[in-house]
């Protein structure tokens, strides 16, 4: 159990789970380059994964906690369901409309494509993730039950 940390106990506990971190990291390394691949790519490599996910998740702090990544974050499951059919619809408006002009230039498609996906994304993350999680919280606070009866 870990006790909680002030002032010098802190500063420890945030360099032990760097250098756990770290450890994780030179783990995971050392994994993927002698392993068989059998192994790398199945679920053993949470193995070397594991303490890096760890102390990822203890963080306070960081580059990681910024406002742009954790807004990344909380949209990347909608940006997940909604890149390909935004880099369809984009493929198919750029041969009908645009006559290829985005294939012409591969990094111009590159940055449209996922700048729309990511506007689309969040849109469905606002419009539908949040207003539903908001929904089922708050059923879940009245008391209501998870899963409405069948009529």
């Amino acid at each position: 159990a870990e006790v909680a940390a002030t002032g010098g106990d802190h500063l420890v506990l945030q360099r032990a789970r760097s250098t756990g971190a770290a450890a994780g990291f030179a783990a995971t390394l050392a994994l993927m380059h002698a392993a068989p691949q059998a192994v790398v790519h199945n679920g053993l490599s949470i193995l070397a994964w594991g303490p890096l996910i760890l102390a990822g998740a203890g963080m306070r702090g960081g580059p990681l906690c910024a406002r742009p990544l954790v807004f990344l974050g909380k949209v990347s499951f909608a940006l997940y369901l909604l890149h390909i059919p935004v880099y369809a619809a984009l493929n198919t408006i750029d041969r009908a409309v645009l006559h290829g002009a985005l294939l012409a230039h591969p990094w111009l498609g590159a940055t449209v494509a996922s700048l729309a996906a990511l506007a689309a994304a969040t849109l469905a993350h606002l419009l539908v993730e949040e207003p539903a999680r908001r929904l089922i919280l708050r059923g879940f606070r009245r008391g209501a039950p998870a899963v409405l009866p069948a009529r």
